[in-house]
């Protein structure tokens, strides 16, 4: 039942991020969702999840080479870091991981914008990547706690495990 909920959620996230990001919007949606299954469940789910959303993304957008599910990989390492370090049961702890694990979902508009865009990037950097950058961020913050709350209802209806009760684990999601 965790299955199909992981791959439901990340489904519509998946599709909500692909249908804002053809409007030239970057929301990070699958990222923050990649975060939330890997702390809620354990790191292999979320590196198979963080591979599997990633290709999709690469595929759909038409990217040459696939850089996003490496990207997304270092989402599930900072919440193995956080998980480990931080006490996530809070709903107000959860505001700077937010912010902070939209950064690699961008890269990819990074690298573009350098090799595409030499001549005008100090340019091009400050009226569109850097705003754009601090949007997402700033979406971060607000929609961790925002989706946090919302899964964990229904998880909770489920009888799944729930992100608040075991964002402070020690055993960082490997089971002996």
């Amino acid at each position: 039942m965790g299955a199909i909920f992981t791959f439901l959620l990340l489904l519509i996230l998946l599709i909500g991020q692909i249908i804002i990001g053809n409007f030239g919007l970057y929301l990070p949606l699958v990222p923050i969702g990649i975060f939330y299954v890997a702390i809620t469940y354990d790191w292999p789910r979320g590196i198979l999840t963080a591979v599997a959303c990633g290709l999709v993304i690469d595929t759909i957008y038409g990217r040459f080479m696939p850089l996003t599910p490496f990207l997304y990989i270092v989402i599930v390492g900072s919440a193995v870091y956080f998980r480990s370090r931080y006490d996530l049961r809070h709903i107000n702890a959860n505001i700077i991981p937010g912010g902070i694990i939209t950064i690699p979902g961008l890269a990819p508009l990074w690298v573009s914008t350098v090799v595409a865009q030499v001549e005008i990037l100090p340019q091009h950097l400050l009226n569109h990547i850097l705003p754009l950058t601090l949007f997402a961020s700033l979406f971060g913050c607000a929609f961790l706690p925002l989706l946090i709350l919302l899964a964990d209802h229904i998880s909770g209806k489920l009888g799944l495990p729930r992100y608040l009760e075991v964002a402070n684990s020690t055993t960082l999601g490997i089971s002996a």
